[in-house]
């Protein structure tokens, strides 16, 4: 019986609370606007954040015109990511709880492992959402950190982590500290992210090279795989907030649509720039450029 719900518990899309997120826009002022219904579940939030961009969301479909919409619109679904975030834990807590006693059938140890799947990717989106509203809402805290020693530890990180699906990850960097004005933690979480991506969409023995450069005015990251690519019709959608460009990686990794986006506003925070390089079936290659000292506008 497993077999017919497999598809819903392995899908990497991600639970749709619809009532929920309707009540967080009723009290918003923006159910007028909700034009979803039971007949349409597939509806999508859809807003325009800042020239003619729009962003789709899973869940009601509303067009979003103004900045303090659009500011309404950000504290309800982070107002739902909260409220999500707690009976998610419970249920991945249950599932285990359950499964630990040993006194059920096979079926439903495969049912409960794909409750607690599909828990977990729902949850870890929860995270992604409350961590861009804080991240989009607060000031830069930065301080003077070496980019070299920031970049090695993200490395040897998540070298465990290549090494699962038997990739090599080459680090090619100067044999200096280069110290600039950067949150170490964003910038850590911001490396991670991309490198992470590298290893997810790279084959089973491929090969990520991750190199720092420095310039006089600038110090520039790029991480480089042999992977899937990005097709060229969905490259400008990346690094949008829930974009409908993810994909599932090699080894069937998910994404939830928001780790690109999250990197751009920590670049963008710091002053920088992030941009890619891609060709189908061929890699990618992400570039990120960080000002040093003089050229570092302090937020």
């Amino acid at each position: 019986m497993y077999a017919q719900y497999k598809n819903i518990f392995c899908s990497p899309a991600l639970i749709k609370p619809h009532g929920q997120i309707r009540a967080h826009l009723k009290k918003s002022g923006f159910d007028r606007a909700a034009t979803a219904s039971a007949q349409a579940p597939e509806a999508t939030i859809i807003s325009n954040k800042g020239d003619g961009v729009q962003q789709e969301i899973p869940g009601i479909q509303i067009q979003i015109n103004s900045a303090e919409q659009r500011k309404e619109k950000d504290r309800a679904l982070y107002a739902v990511a909260h409220d999500l975030r707690n009976p998610l834990t419970s249920i991945i807590s249950l599932a285990d709880m359950i499964l630990s006693n040993g006194e059920i059938s096979e079926e439903n140890q495969q049912f409960l492992n794909y409750i607690k799947e599909i828990s977990y990717n729902s949850l870890e989106f929860t995270k992604e959402i409350i961590y861009s509203g804080k991240l989009e809402n607060s000031e830069l805290s930065g301080q003077f950190n070496d980019i070299i020693d920031i970049v090695k530890n993200c490395v040897t990180i998540l070298t465990l982590k290549a090494e699962d699906k038997q990739q090599v990850i080459e680090l090619i960097v100067p044999d200096k500290e280069i110290s600039l004005f950067i949150s170490k933690q964003e910038i850590w979480r911001m490396i991670t992210n991309i490198l992470s991506n590298a290893i997810k969409f790279s084959p089973v023995g491929g090969k990520i090279i991750v190199e720092v450069t420095e310039q006089p005015k600038f110090v520039q990251i790029a991480i480089k795989d042999n992977g899937i690519g990005i097709p060229e019709r969905i490259q400008d959608k990346v690094f949008n907030s829930f974009t409908d460009a993810r994909r599932v990686g090699t080894s069937g990794e998910t994404s939830t649509g928001l780790g690109l986006s999250i990197c751009k506003q920590i670049v963008e925070k710091h002053n920088g720039k992030i941009w890619l390089k891609s060709a189908e079936k061929q890699g990618t290659t992400f570039f990120i450029r960080l000002n040093k000292p003089e050229q570092t506008i302090i937020a």
